[in-house]
């Protein structure tokens, strides 16, 4: 009976202990953005949701690999506005229009321009990616288990902090708001 106890309480420290490291990293910026480091531009399907709602910006690019490498200064200076960027390879229209129907009920009036910039190959693709992370794109907190104890969750986290510890090469510029998703 001891043995259970013990057992039990073990356990349950090793799952409250994963789930309040995830909660204070927040790798994928379900909860806030980070105060203590610039937000990484990594995994636009799970980090997207809360930089939607939290960034400042009139015009939303969107886009599928064709787009990655426009910078935001050249945008912003062309177009005289303050933009986002959101631009995936291998993104589908699917997933462009989650990121635009997100983007107008966060922003609504402020929202000016919304710029898609799609390829032959986005449109031929039925499966939505945002779908695997279906729970992040929700306001409420329901379904945070999937988040708290999921395998992406640990190696987004091992990531960020490898990142943090050593930025280096490519990582470097992932930190760069004017290259939001650049590769």
């Amino acid at each position: 009976r001891r043995w259970c106890y013990i057992l039990c309480i073990t356990l349950f420290l090793i799952i409250g202990g994963a789930a309040l490291l995830v909660y204070i990293v927040d790798p994928c910026y379900r909860y806030r953005l980070p105060k203590f480091y610039d937000p990484v531009y990594y995994e636009i399907y799970s980090t997207g949701p809360r930089l939607i709602r939290e960034f400042d910006y009139d015009l939303f690019m969107l886009g599928s690999s064709m787009c990655r490498n426009y910078f935001l200064d050249d945008v912003d200076r062309n177009l005289s506005c303050h933009s986002l960027k959101f631009a995936a390879a291998g993104a589908t229209a699917y997933d462009l229009k989650k990121f635009a129907d997100m983007a107008i009920e966060a922003k609504g009036e402020k929202l000016k321009r919304i710029v898609y910039c799609l390829d032959i190959y986005s449109l031929n693709k039925t499966e939505p990616h945002w779908k695997n992370y279906d729970y992040m794109y929700r306001e409420d907190h329901k379904e945070d288990y999937r988040y708290l104890f999921a395998r992406e969750t640990y190696s987004n986290m091992h990531f960020l902090l490898k990142r943090k510890m050593r930025p280096k090469g490519k990582r470097k510029y992932q930190a760069v708001k004017n290259r939001m998703f650049s590769t």
